[in-house]
């Protein structure tokens, strides 16, 4: 008999250690219970970053004397850099622009730019989107001029600053989903009033996008 109660006294005990655990001690402190799950998700896991170079043709207008402007083309290239606000269709870009010197009727112009913008964008057709949006920009104008007979034109060499508000429009196709290219269109019209250059640019745009 006490060989009988010995027995079942260590199978019980067998099966007590071997059979596994389904709850947590509840006098454990909080730092050592065990956490059973997790959510390692995050607002920023699906936001992308987007990087461009483009060729531009800018189209300026600025003045070279007292109550006379002058027009013409230009070209540069531009660098832009932007990420989605915290949704793919809101994005803030960063974007630097030069403009090498250029002649454009007997007067020389060079110009860098700074931009920061907000655009909005949205998909029409599968693998094609459209774009808009504003910011706010300044620009550093190198200009020549030569001297002209009969007018108030004279020869000045001047570099002057001009801060600009941006309007935006772009249409873009996408061969994949990190790659796209398009052309963009931008309006930069001068803050101040007075004599401040305007302009208009149309780019080539080549984007990645991760």
């Amino acid at each position: 008999m006490k060989k009988l109660i010995l027995a079942l006294l260590i199978f019980h005990c067998t099966v007590s250690l071997a059979a596994p655990s389904n709850s947590i001690d509840e006098d454990m402190p909080p730092t050592t219970k065990t956490t059973l799950s997790t959510d390692d998700t995050s607002i920023f896991d699906e936001t992308r970053i987007h990087g461009s170079v483009a060729l531009l043709q800018s189209f300026q207008d600025y003045v070279i004397a007292p109550g006379m402007r002058e027009r013409g083309g230009i070209r540069g290239f531009e660098l832009s850099l932007g990420i989605d606000l915290f949704s793919q269709n809101w994005i803030a870009e960063g974007v630097v622009m030069s403009f090498p010197e250029a002649n454009i009727s007997d007067t020389t112009l060079s110009s860098n730019a700074f931009e920061l913008r907000v655009l909005y964008e949205k998909p029409i057709f599968y693998g094609v989107t459209i774009k808009g949006g504003v910011g706010l920009g300044s620009r550093t104008y190198n200009l020549k001029t030569k001297a002209r007979e009969g007018t108030n034109v004279i020869a000045t060499d001047r570099s002057f600053n001009s801060g600009t508000s941006v309007l935006a429009f772009g249409l873009d196709y996408w061969p994949s989903g990190e790659v796209s290219a398009g052309i963009e269109v931008t309006n930069h019209l001068p803050m101040a009033s007075g004599d401040d250059p305007s302009s208009v640019d149309l780019g080539i745009k080549l984007s990645g996008h991760f």
